[in-house]
């Protein structure tokens, strides 16, 4: 990756954020802060996400549906948000959501793919928490004294915050790369 004035001015504001136990979140389509992504525990590893539809959507076993789910959102440089199942609607229903990432420099809404696997139709109402968002660091080349660095500037984030995790800043408007909303299948399959 080239270090263009455009991803330094990007790591700036999202890395630097990050470091200070922030990241940014925007509202897409919607004003209702109710979509922006929460952890029930402050030790949860990924954030619920909720379903921004109007009407009930009924899934029909073995199909898939798109749905939005509110908000765009700053990933950090080397990093990837995941979207992921919730464990119980896979283990109680057999609905999944596609395992799905989303890159530094996306910033449209971020959708999930719903698949039913379940034997029986499940019904999504609005609202419903459908998702949720882990975000992790990405494989590397650093050196040591890089480690070392990030390290130092993530534990002493910790011990000035005195908690464990990263908050959701609401922005009314997200840092910008050239991906912009292109996504979901935009960079092709050859």
């Amino acid at each position: 990756m080239e270090l263009t004035q455009a991803y330094l001015n990007y790591y700036s504001k999202v890395n630097k954020a990050l470091f200070k136990g922030k990241m940014f979140v925007k509202l897409e389509n919607t004003v209702d802060e109710g979509f922006k992504p929460l952890k029930k525990y402050d030790s949860d590893a990924g954030w619920d996400c909720r379903a921004r539809i109007n009407e009930p959507i009924v899934l029909q076993p073995g199909k898939r549906v798109k749905v939005p789910l509110g908000f765009g959102i700053n990933i950090p440089l080397n990093h990837t948000g995941d979207l992921r199942p919730r464990s119980g609607l896979t283990d109680k229903f057999g609905v999944v959501v596609a395992y799905g990432t989303i890159d530094t420099g996306y910033i449209g809404e971020v959708k999930a793919t719903i698949f039913n696997f379940g034997e029986e139709a499940f019904t999504i109402h609005p609202m419903d928490r459908i998702a949720q968002l882990v975000v992790l660091p990405t494989a590397q080349k650093r050196s040591f004294s890089q480690i070392l660095h990030e390290l130092f500037r993530s534990v002493c984030g910790i011990f000035k915050k005195k908690a464990f995790g990263i908050q959701l800043e609401l922005v009314d408007k997200l840092v910008e790369l050239e991906r912009g909303t292109k996504g979901h299948g935009s960079s092709g399959v050859k």
